[in-house]
């Protein structure tokens, strides 16, 4: 009888771990955020079918950046707890980093409401 050899798994090896975590990735809440804006949300909600995306693309939710396969499944989608969770935390303005700031220390984009009247 032989010697038993040891099965080749990769329960090890980060690089396979990290190549799966970044390929299920989901965008971040700030990036969410900017998509529910209502210039975004119609585009995104009314794209053309894809043959790639589950459900040709066409059952969408926008918060949670997920693909359904059918109107069924979105909708207990949008039962689901990770769902209310993904819209409690989509309720408050997510914060964005610090404004860029040109060389007088005045903001880079500056909105007409925020410019001073004299």
């Amino acid at each position: 009888m032989g010697r038993l050899r040891r099965k080749r798994v990769h329960s090890n090896d980060k690089s396979i771990h990290r190549a799966y975590r970044t390929a299920n990735r989901k965008k971040d809440i700030d990036q969410v955020w900017t998509d529910m804006q209502p210039g975004n949300k119609e585009k995104l909600e009314n794209r053309a079918p894809d043959p790639d995306l589950p459900g040709l693309g066409q059952f969408y939710c926008l918060p949670c950046d997920r693909h359904f396969v059918d109107e069924e499944a979105r909708k207990r989608h949008l039962k689901s707890q990770p769902h209310k969770r993904r819209m409690k935390t989509l309720k408050e303005e997510p914060y964005m980093g610090p404004e860029k700031r040109v060389d007088n220390g005045k903001p880079a984009a500056m909105d007409a409401e925020a410019l001073p009247t004299e």
